[in-house]
């Protein structure tokens, strides 16, 4: 992925918003926080 790029990922309960700028991007973060659900969340819309 190179560019920029704004995402938005939300249900009911969670709303994710960033940006991402790079060729690439690392998600990072303490255990149990989310980074998988975000994952799957971004796979699922780019189907």
């Amino acid at each position: 992925m190179r560019g920029q790029y704004h995402v938005m990922v939300q249900n009911k309960r969670l709303r994710y918003e960033f940006d991402i700028k790079r060729y690439i991007t690392i998600i990072r973060g303490d255990s149990a926080t989310g980074k998988t659900t975000l994952y799957d969340y971004i796979v699922g819309v780019l189907r």
